[in-house]
């Protein structure tokens, strides 16, 4: 006789008080949602054998129960650079999955303001610069477009630690690069030290239970930080933030191959998600970009990401776009998005991504105009801010419950 099952769970959308209030204020903007496309990417006959989204599927199957953590990495523009709209993401995976750290975090802030989520818990001595304009100091990238220059000796970022007991240190050597001291609970336990020669580097370290700080010390001018990773030694999700304001598919490609492939491919993800457009369609309507050069570069992209990961690969486009024009108003729809949104969609299935329109998710034209109504909105009529990020965060997360239901009616978690 066949072993009996273990008993099958079925896939729901997340049901906790907060994602329901979000769909009840989504409902009242008028932002329906919408399903994503999950093209089928191995075929046997008439029937489909693998989709864009299984090796996510799969990896959420035993998520919970693997031992170790199940990594997502979110690549995108200044909609998440602050971590809102992916934090909801990775808010609902980890209440049903487990939280296994907070991942990729940078050595500092990107800027002189905003909160501290997604870097070290304090910093001084450092120059932050990204790949996307204004410029600053532009040594190599790795995968997060963000790097720190230590300007001082003994500049230093200081980690406070939530359980985790791995950390893993990015960091850049270079002719200039001057060694960097390792501290846990201010006690050195480690010194990187340069070869002076460029190139990307990578440094792990155990923790032990009950550590408090990691501290980073760069020795002299010239230490160069891409992050550090820190992980819980159990099952659970981790959602790396690696957005940049002002940045599109094109820019990210200004990261170094190699470093980036080996930095993704350290991460070990199970997803990547592409969050592009909004700036992509403002390229094109400013001439400083063309149709030809969005579409070659996204797949240039996805293809950068294939070289260094068999993750599944999910690109989520644009929100709404609105410019001002004399005689409408200041709520007139870019006539670009919709092309763009076209050509992401294209690019997306023929290389075998799945799709998300988050145009068509936040209610098509005219969404903007209601979430600023709401006051969900910055007064540039770009960028969304408090609710109005969370509610972006909801929709994008229901509809990947909705297709992991659709794909798994019920699955082993």
């Amino acid at each position: 006789m066949p072993e009996p099952s273990a008993p099958a769970v079925t896939v729901e959308r997340p049901g906790d008080a907060e994602s329901v209030s979000l769909r009840a204020l989504a409902e009242t903007l008028s932002a329906p949602g919408s399903p994503i496309e999950n093209p089928c990417v191995v075929t046997q006959g008439a029937a489909c054998l693998r989709t864009a989204l299984d090796p996510l599927f799969e990896a959420l199957d035993s998520a919970a129960t693997s031992g170790k953590p199940t990594t997502v990495l979110a690549l995108g523009n200044s909609l998440i650079a602050g971590d809102g709209v992916v934090d909801v993401v990775r808010a609902r995976l980890q209440a049903r999955y487990g939280e296994a750290g907070r991942g990729y975090l940078l050595a500092d802030r990107m800027a002189s303001y905003g909160g501290r989520s997604r870097c070290a818990s304090k910093a001084s001595g450092w120059t932050a610069s990204t790949f996307a304009p204004p410029y600053k100091l532009r040594w190599p990238f790795g995968m997060s477009g963000v790097h720190h220059t230590a300007n001082v000796a003994g500049a230093t970022s200081t980690f406070a630690l939530q359980g985790e007991g791995r950390a893993e240190i990015y960091w850049l050597d270079r002719a200039e690069a001057s060694p960097i001291e390792v501290r846990v609970d201010g006690e050195p336990v480690m010194t990187l030290e340069p070869a002076h020669e460029e190139a990307g580097r990578r440094e792990s370290l155990e923790l032990a239970a009950g550590a408090k700080e990691l501290t980073l010390v760069a020795k002299g001018k010239g230490v160069v930080l891409h992050g550090v990773v820190l992980e819980k030694k159990q099952s659970g999700v981790v959602l790396d933030m690696l957005g940049v304001p002002s940045a599109d598919a094109s820019i990210f490609l200004q990261a170094k191959e190699d470093i980036f492939v080996d930095q993704v491919k350290s991460r070990d993800p199970a997803l990547v998600m592409l969050m592009f457009g909004g700036n992509e369609t403002k390229r094109i309507a400013w001439g400083r970009s063309s149709e030809e050069k969005v579409m070659h570069d996204l797949r240039s992209l996805i293809a950068r990401v294939r070289k260094a990961s068999h993750a599944a690969c999910w690109v989520i486009g644009p929100l709404d776009a609105v410019v001002k024009r004399p005689g409408s108003g200041p709520f007139t729809q870019r006539p670009e998005l919709e092309e763009v949104i076209e050509m992401e969609r294209k690019i997306a299935l023929e290389e075998g991504c799945a799709w998300l329109d988050l145009f068509k998710a936040m209610g098509g034209s005219g969404s903007i105009k209601r979430f600023d109504k709401a006051g969900y909105m910055h007064t540039d009529h770009v960028h969304p801010k408090g609710k109005g990020l969370d509610v972006l965060g909801q929709l994008i997360v229901d509809a990947l419950f909705d297709e992991y239901a659709k794909a798994r009616p019920v699955a082993q978690r």
